[in-house]
Parts: C-alpha cells; structure tokens; sequence
C-alpha cells in the first residue's frame, strides 16, 4: 500500500513536470508566433504607406498628363484658327503699309 502512494505520488509529479515543459514550450511557440505576427503587421503598415504614397504619385502624373493634352490641344487649336487679335495687327499691318505707297 506504501508503495502504490509514493507510485502515485512520483506519477503526479511526473504528470506536473510534463505538463510544466509542454506550457513552457507552448508558450515559447506562442511568443515566437506573435513577434511574427507583429513583424507581418509592420510590413502590411508599411506597404499600405507607400502603396498610398504611390496612389497620390499616380493621380499627381495623371493630373499633369491631362493637364498637357489640354494645353497641345490648345495650341492645336490656336495655331489653326486666327485669334481676333491676330486678324486685327494684320490688319494694322496691312493698311500701314497700303497707307505708305
């Protein structure tokens, strides 16, 4: 009967210890998977930052892209018709020199 108490007894203890590594190991296991997962947010952070970033680079080239088609198609347009003020100093121009012969 003594011996089945101190079988017992060396068998919960044994129990505790193996249920102490396995909690200690587990928690090892736990704090490497959180430092990662805080890493992995880190990287997500940053990647968003400079995906935004890129975002307003993009809309600030494609404000200046369509701000020089309107300005060629401006000057296409300019260079394709006589401005009134154009028609009037030919104008000028014309009658000053007929007015000399």
């Amino acid at each position: 009967m003594f011996w089945i108490f101190v079988l017992l007894f060396f068998l919960v203890i044994g129990a505790k210890y193996y249920t102490a590594i396995g909690s200690r190991n587990l928690e090892r296991r736990l704090n490497r998977v959180k430092s990662a997962l805080e890493g992995a947010r880190k990287r997500l952070r940053e990647e968003r930052e400079r995906q935004s970033a890129i975002a307003v680079e993009m809309e600030l080239a494609e404000l200046r892209v369509r701000y020089m088609k309107e300005l060629i198609m401006d000057l296409g347009l300019r260079q394709s018709r006589p401005s009134q003020e154009e028609k009037i100093l030919r104008d000028d121009v014309v009658s000053a020199a007929l007015t000399r012969f």
